[in-house]
């Protein structure tokens, strides 16, 4: 009998001496090694299905961002492999689509560790955000003693005790606030962020203490924020419930009115957000989450920015999630409050009828259609859904943002009215 799907490794890569190392890391595995040198042949071998998929970030022969794409559906994990010198506005735009960034020349150990934190067994392993947890709900906890295992690190007086999430943005930990006594989320960022320059920590430290400011029901409160251990870390308070996207996967789709209330709380946490001159830039269903009350708050500000201020990356680069970026954002143009509107009808759109406003194979066909594309309105989709509430959606989504809501108090006051009419 041949060997399964899941005890083969992809290393694509065109470089002979990076194949022959990670070979040479990757022989007592015990899994098939396949190699490929441009993308088209590592796009043939994801069909035959991977336990995990490492990639050159400058892979020839097409977009590396369509192949993550792809892979990410097929659930392959994606070790990336950064060359020297690679362009941070391009390293930011891959981010959200691998699991793990290794930078060039790497340390074996390490890529061992990277490789083993990937190829945790499926029936242990959920998919990304799909728990209960804060901002990056629960995952398959990593084995005790092995290369995740944290629990029992202290970070800014936070005794971690256990992994709820883990992500392209990080590992999310249930922890203990030991002076407050109090049960909080740390979120640690990669380790390869560690090797960014001191304007990408600036980043990182600015869109905390941004966040930090926020002060409503409707948004996750930061706790604090640094860096410490050699770790860059945030701690918040922890919502125990599940996130929308697995809400949506739980049950289909959402009943209109409970859609309608997550839309109205999320669109007042924004509000809040936007009156400090602060853009989210990826609101998403992973990011909204659910309390055991029924409360909606908004998680992961860490791509926020203020408004106005100089974007450290590039004005080019596309970073947010690609199925609910705004066609602001796609075409890599300043983004403002109406950006974020347009992600949360992108969500709401997915919670009423259960699938995404724009699909596409590609991240290149999405991004296209996310600028170019009408998506059918929310009614035409499912029988059922009221005119008033898809007319609302609708609005949400204009390709241009002066057709959106002018402001998220504008949409919090139609998403109550929409909400009455429903009930």
């Amino acid at each position: 009998m041949g060997p399964k799907v899941t005890d083969r490794i992809l290393i694509a890569d065109d470089h002979p001496q990076t194949v022959a190392a990670c070979r040479a890391a990757l022989a007592q595995t015990g899994a098939e090694l396949l190699a490929a040198a441009d993308l088209p042949s590592a796009a043939a071998l994801l069909r035959g299905g991977l336990r995990v998929a490492i990639l050159d970030a400058a892979l020839p022969g097409g977009l590396v961002q369509s192949f993550c794409l792809r892979a990410r559906s097929d659930g392959v994990p994606i070790l990336l492999l950064a060359p020297p010198r690679f362009p941070a506005e391009a390293l930011d735009s891959l981010r959200p689509l691998v699991d793990a960034i290794l930078f060039k020349p790497f340390d074996i150990e390490e890529f061992k560790q990277r490789v083993a934190a990937l190829t945790v067994p499926r029936a242990a392993q959920e998919p990304e955000q799909t728990g209960a947890g804060p901002g990056g709900p629960r995952v398959g906890e990593a084995a005790p003693g092995g290369p995740q295992d944290l629990s029992g690190m202290l970070i800014a007086g936070c005794l971690l005790q256990r992994l709820l999430g883990r992500g392209a943005s990080g590992s999310v930990w249930l922890a203990r606030h030991e002076l407050l006594d109090l049960q909080v989320a740390v979120k640690l960022l990669p380790a390869d962020l560690l090797q960014w320059g001191p304007q990408d920590r600036q980043r990182f430290i600015r869109g905390a203490r941004a966040a930090a400011q926020i002060q409503h029901p409707g948004v996750v409160q930061i706790l604090n924020a640094g860096e410490e251990q050699g770790r860059l870390f945030l701690v918040q308070r922890y919502v125990e419930g599940e996130n929308l996207r697995t809400r949506i996967e739980r049950m289909g789709r959402l009943p209109e009115r409970e859609a309608l209330d997550i839309l109205s709380q999320i669109a007042a946490g924004l509000g809040a957000a936007h009156r400090l001159g602060l853009v989210h830039r990826d609101v998403k269903p992973a990011n909204i989450l659910l309390d055991a009350a029924g409360r909606a708050m908004l998680t992961d500000f860490g791509l926020a920015r203020a408004i106005g201020a100089p974007d450290i990356s590039s004005v080019s680069a596309i970073i947010g999630t690609p199925l609910y970026i705004s066609p602001e954002q796609a075409a890599g143009r300043a983004v403002d409050g109406r950006s974020d509107l347009y992600s949360l009808g992108a969500s709401i759109y997915h919670a009423l009828t259960g699938r995404a406003p724009i699909q596409g194979d590609t991240l290149l066909a999405i991004l296209q259609g996310v600028e170019r594309t009408k998506p059918p309105a929310p009614h035409e989709v499912v029988a059922g859904i009221s005119p008033a509430a898809s007319a609302l959606v609708m609005r949400l989504l204009e390709k241009y943002p002066a057709r959106r809501f002018s402001s998220a108090e504008e949409l919090e006051q139609a998403a109550h009215k929409a909400a009455r009419r429903d009930g």
